[in-house]
């Protein structure tokens, strides 16, 4: 008999939990939103919200990598690191033994040590969190 009371007990208190986090969830949408109607956009993007949230804290699901040009002059060279003036502000943009470089207009292989500052430069790869971009390609030009 005292199993069924403790049962009965939990089966009480969880019950009382969901409903204080359904009441609170309701509550806080009702504050955001301004009124109880909740729609399909508001729900998919609070989806959305949760998923990047659970994925950016346990690591354990891949993000997905935004593709993303640098198109600018080049201002510094270091640590294998280029730092491109863009029309709009300075970017960074780290490249690795796999980034290949190309010459125009003949279109000739180069290599990092023949990029040059003063360059004109489309860096071509991937954006990370740091906002810095994983070059895969250099297309690089003498003059803009």
């Amino acid at each position: 008999m005292n199993n069924i009371k403790k049962v009965g007990s939990i089966f009480a208190i969880a019950t009382t939990l969901l409903i204080l986090s359904l009441t609170s969830i309701v509550l806080a949408q009702d504050d955001s939103t301004g009124s109880a109607v909740i729609n399909d956009e508001e729900i998919n993007q609070s989806i959305k919200d949760r998923i990047k949230k659970v994925a950016s804290q346990s690591g354990s699901l891949t993000v997905i990598k935004k593709k993303i040009a640098f198109i600018g002059t080049i201002e510094n060279i270091a640590n294998e690191t280029l730092t491109i003036k863009t029309k709009d502000e300075i970017k960074l943009a780290s490249t690795s033994a796999s980034t290949t470089y190309v010459r125009i207009p003949n279109n000739t292989a180069q290599k990092f040590a023949d990029v040059s500052i003063g360059d004109y430069a489309i860096a071509m790869g991937y954006i990370n969190g740091s906002e810095v971009l994983e070059t895969k390609r250099v297309i690089l030009q003498s003059e803009a």
